[in-house]
């Protein structure tokens, strides 16, 4: 294959292509028009451009993500999985809709869960603590077949809710960084496609982040599945084949990036397991020029058990008894 150095015209810092560490683009490129929420991006002078391994960080991070609402389903469909997880489904006390009487349902974090994860290298370690609330807003099942037809939840905004990761340094225990995240807004919803034994799963999700280097900044992210899946939940404990998966994501403040890229036929598997989540196969970054044109050469995330690569740049998952199906840590 020709290099991408091969066919540049005009010349270009490395790295300028935030998934490509070792390649770089024409400068005509302008990959802040990506996105179909470039007006989320922040109208402050003092905004710093998210550098190019951060970026890097922040899409493993963002697939990570796109993943969790297929988690949160199994947990309302599989008590075991729930409690494995730590996770509860509660029932609220009945209330009134125009629609009559109704019991509103929770899943939210049975306790603070912690994980212990080393990544990178060995002299680096994360711990990740981390609560979620949901409310179900639509539960539906084929009563004659027992398939999914919808499922809809929303964050529950009468409870805290709070992602934290600290890394502390081996060589010099002094030394910690932090990465935290509260999500003020999130709206999850599965449901079936036109097409025999497809699901979409979408998310759109805002949240505030604040770390001891990037200090305050605000993550809006749209993210959009499409999964062969026939809808039963026996086969949740199979591995799934991912048809599509489209990723959207604005940051500012502080450290800004916006972020989009959309692989129609990608290689493609998650495995939510009873344990831990593992995501296999690779995505093809589709990044499109500011003509809305294909980049020649677009590079690939390789997918190992969760494990991401971007070339040179590589973002570990932790082992499978202590992987939080989210790991904030990836942005540390």
């Amino acid at each position: 294959m020709q290099s991408v150095k091969n066919v540049m015209r005009v010349s270009c810092l490395v790295s300028s292509l935030f998934v490509a560490l070792s390649a770089c683009q024409p400068k005509d490129v302008d990959f802040k028009a990506l996105s179909q929420n470039a007006k989320l991006q922040s109208e402050s002078t003092v905004d710093v451009e998210m550098k190019p391994v951060e970026k890097n960080k922040l899409v493993t991070l963002l697939i990570e993500k796109s993943f969790e609402p297929l988690h949160l389903l199994k947990a309302k469909l599989n008590s075991e999985y729930a409690q494995k997880q730590g996770l509860s489904i509660k029932i609220n006390e009945k209330k009134i809709s125009e629609n009559g009487e109704f019991q509103e349902e929770i899943i939210e974090t049975a306790v603070s869960t912690s994980n212990d994860v080393t990544v990178v290298s060995a002299t680096k370690a994360t711990n990740t603590k981390s609560t979620l609330s949901y409310k179900i807003v639509e539960y539906s099942v084929d009563q004659t077949t027992g398939k999914l037809l919808k499922f809809v939840i929303i964050k529950n905004n009468s409870a805290d809710t709070k992602s934290v990761s600290l890394k502390v340094s081996e060589k010099n225990p002094k030394y910690t960084d932090d990465f935290s995240s509260e999500t003020t807004s999130d709206y999850i919803s599965i449901f079936a496609g036109a097409e025999e034994s497809t699901y979409f799963v979408k998310s759109s999700r805002s949240e505030t982040t604040n770390s001891k280097f990037d200090k305050k900044t605000y993550l809006t992210s749209e993210s959009k599945l499409k999964i062969a899946w026939d809808g039963q939940k026996a086969t949740l404990d199979q591995a799934l084949k991912i048809l599509s998966i489209d990723i959207d994501a604005n940051r500012k403040v502080s450290k800004t990036a916006s972020i989009h890229f959309i692989d129609l036929a990608p290689e493609l598997t998650v495995d939510l397991g009873q344990n831990c989540m593992s995501i296999n196969g690779k995505i093809q970054l589709n990044i499109l020029d500011k003509n809305n044109q294909k980049i020649t050469n677009p590079e690939f995330i390789i997918i190992a058990d969760s494990s991401m690569s971007i070339l040179k740049f590589q973002s570990a998952a932790a082992a499978c008894e202590n992987r939080a199906v989210v790991d904030y840590g990836r942005m540390l």
